[in-house]
């Protein structure tokens, strides 16, 4: 599938349309999301860094994380901060940002970000591990 967008242009918007990028789509259920990834923006830059790690007990892990985002276009932006891969009874403390469960093991930050200007959020992660 190929996405195009109009332009953002009034005397091209009719004449144009500008190609933003393409994905393949598998079959697919009647009536099911699918989710398309077009493309790698650029001028948006993201980081993560774990800043502290401990283990209060032989049981609970703890994990402090800082994701810093650049938007170096001309546009503002909102970006989707997916952590995934989370295992055993893990809770989100400390985040200074609103997050959605998007299942058992992944959440999503939602960060709005400014016409170039740089945003960071923080938050933590305690792990009870489950006993074998």
């Amino acid at each position: 599938m190929r996405i195009y967008k109009q332009s953002d242009n009034q005397k091209e918007m009719n004449e144009n349309l500008i190609f933003i990028g393409e994905d393949r789509i598998n079959h697919t259920p009647i009536n099911e999301n699918i989710t398309l990834n077009v493309g790698d923006a650029f001028d948006i830059v993201g980081q993560t860094s774990l800043v502290s790690e401990s283990n209060p007990s032989d049981e609970i892990n703890m994990k402090a994380y800082n994701v810093t985002l650049n938007n170096r276009s001309n546009q503002s932006a909102t970006v989707l901060v997916n952590v995934g891969e989370l295992h055993d009874d893990w809770t989100i403390l400390d985040n200074t940002v609103p997050f959605v469960r998007k299942d058992a093991s992944t959440v999503e930050f939602s960060i709005p970000i400014q016409v170039n200007s740089q945003t960071s959020i923080a938050y933590s992660i305690q792990t009870i591990i489950q006993g074998e």
